[in-house]
């Protein structure tokens, strides 16, 4: 395993390698050059796997469940992960300050 490409969150080897695929189970791999993660069904990597999955037919919550990942796992790089998280958090804010007051 290359130095720039490794687990994107904590994960303890030993790793198992998914049978039909790439990258191992319940592992998402990082390319921290390229900030991208990598698909476990073709091997490349992405800057996000969402858009990606629909050229295999695959769902997210179907693809996380295939290869032993948790659902509330981002499919992403660091970069975009972290804008989506500030995102949802200017989203979040914005809604609690245009509801009514009970």
């Amino acid at each position: 395993m290359s130095n720039k490409i490794r687990p994107l969150y904590k994960a303890q080897e030993p790793f198992q390698e998914v049978p039909s695929g790439h990258g191992y189970l319940g592992v998402v791999m990082y390319d921290e050059e390229d900030d991208s993660v990598q698909c476990h069904i073709c091997g490349k990597f992405f800057a996000a796997l969402g858009a990606h999955l629909k050229s295999h037919d695959v769902k997210a919550d179907d693809y996380r469940e295939d290869h032993g990942l948790n659902f509330n796992i981002a499919l992403c790089g660091k970069k975009m992960s972290s804008v989506r998280r500030k995102e949802a958090q200017e989203n979040f804010t914005h809604n609690r300050k245009s509801r009514p007051k009970p």
